[in-house]
């Protein structure tokens, strides 16, 4: 439409509080004021409301009654605004790349919807609390993205009844290679299945993702290098697969509940 601003990958109006870009993934967390000019985007892309009430011209998406969580297909026409004139957001920008991808094993909607449920949700805070806390691998975001598209999606491949073999194999793959870098691409190519499957069938069978079962890995090697050998923090940090020091220390103490200094003054023998 002639007069449309165009915004780019996780491009959106609003001030930045929190951005985090990985694998084709913008992730950002939002202040909003006032009305906005009509807009299209060059990414698919998630809004998940997380403060005031939010009205968007997307296909009439209005609900003031409920939390607004909203999917919007690439080349989306809208102009929204927060009654009252302030809120915040979060959105979940997916490359047209990815979604290319990622569609082959469910179907976005093609129009905006808006995205109901406790699950959906759910899955938009944790990708949430990724974005603040920044994540100790790109497997993480893309396994809560590929269930988040699992979700909302259309015909999405249905689940055998039965553990599948290759499933098994998945999850000895994650311990195996825990310290490396692993991507849901890599992973399901090893597997000869679709990533969105992947995801939607290891939460089925192990309820979790297989990032957050990645990240479980990696904290219970670190809490066996903690009580049974005297490497430094950082150390063993790096040796469990995790980035940073720090990073660490804040993954460990919200997984354990103290931190990795005083787990180890608790088990180390």
């Amino acid at each position: 439409m002639d007069g449309n601003i165009k915004f780019g990958h996780g491009e959106f109006f609003g001030a930045i509080r929190r951005k985090h870009d990985i694998s084709g993934v913008a992730l950002a967390h939002r202040i909003a004021a006032g009305e906005v000019t009509n807009h299209t985007h060059d990414d698919a892309h998630f809004v998940w409301v997380t403060g005031g009430d939010y009205v968007t011209t997307a296909n009439d998406i209005s609900h003031k009654d409920e939390p607004v969580f909203v999917y919007n297909p690439v080349g989306t026409a809208h102009r929204d605004h927060f009654a009252g004139g302030r809120g915040s957001f979060f959105s979940i920008s997916i490359s047209a790349e990815r979604i290319r991808h990622w569609q082959e094993g469910a179907r976005l909607p093609d129009a905006p919807v808006h995205v109901r449920g406790r699950s959906a949700r759910g899955l938009a805070r944790k990708l949430m609390l990724e974005c603040w806390e920044t994540p100790d691998s790109s497997l993480a975001v893309e396994s809560l993205c590929l269930e988040l598209i699992g979700s909302a999606g259309k015909n999405a491949e249905a689940i055998t009844p039965a553990m599948p073999a290759w499933l098994k194999r998945a999850r000895e793959k994650l311990e195996e290679q825990s310290t490396e870098d692993i991507s849901m691409g890599g992973l399901a190519r090893g597997l000869g299945v679709h990533p969105v499957h992947l995801t939607r069938s290891f939460r089925a069978f192990f309820r979790c993702t297989p990032g957050e079962y990645l990240r479980s890995v990696r904290l219970e090697r670190a809490a066996r290098f903690l009580s049974r050998t005297r490497r430094s923090l950082a150390e063993v940090a790096l040796m469990s697969g995790f980035t940073d020091q720090s990073h660490f220390t804040r993954r460990f103490a919200r997984a354990f509940g103290v931190t990795p200094g005083e787990y180890r003054k608790l088990t180390i023998m």
